[in-house]
């Protein structure tokens, strides 16, 4: 229920502080890095839920902004023309 005044569909809660956000950032960072550790050679190379891409696309295609300044990605982009399924030299 909400109480008078508030917002229908808010809730009451407070949102989390910043380093309460950034240490879950980290956290499941942390996981995903473990779980991907663990991959064999063919997982790596088998086809993911994107049509067309295998998880090794994926995962190159959202750590992207940790490996690559933004004129590199920009430049990539360029080279792709636009298309993050072609195979560019930036994965």
């Amino acid at each position: 229920m909400s109480s008078k005044g508030s917002k229908p569909g808010r809730s009451d809660q407070r949102e989390p502080d910043e380093a309460t956000v950034r240490a879950a950032i980290a956290a499941e960072r942390t996981e995903l890095a473990d779980m991907l550790d663990g991959l064999s050679a063919e997982q790596w190379d088998a086809p993911s839920l994107c049509e067309g891409w295998r998880v090794r696309e994926v995962m190159a295609h959202i750590t992207m902004a940790f490996r690559y300044s933004l004129p590199q990605v920009v430049f990539g982009m360029v080279r792709a023309r636009g298309s993050f399924a072609q195979k560019t030299p930036i994965y």
